[in-house]
């Protein structure tokens, strides 16, 4: 699941930040999950809170990663959700 949603990330436009750090930080495209080391977090969505997009986190299976460049730094993506089942990614606010 981490890396289907690393791969859904990674393709979405949402996903810019972390293809623009990774290539900051290798001086190389990040085109593949493998290239980045993942731990995911089941994101589950509470009434009246957060985006319209993610309402349906808890029916639908969406995960928070936290990535890592292999042997390198961190790259903050704490702040964006993939709905696996909706194949979406969307932005927490506040």
């Amino acid at each position: 699941e981490q890396n289907e949603a690393a791969a859904l990330l990674i393709a979405d436009p949402l996903g810019a930040g972390l293809n623009a750090d990774f290539k900051d930080a290798t001086g190389k495209a990040l085109t593949s999950p493998g290239q980045l080391q993942l731990a995911g977090m089941v994101y589950r969505a509470t009434p009246g809170a957060g985006p319209a997009a993610l309402a349906e986190c808890g029916e639908h299976r969406c995960v928070r990663l936290l990535s890592k460049v292999k042997n390198g730094p961190w790259i903050d993506t704490r702040s964006l959700v993939i709905d696996l089942s909706a194949r979406k990614v969307a932005r927490l606010t506040g």
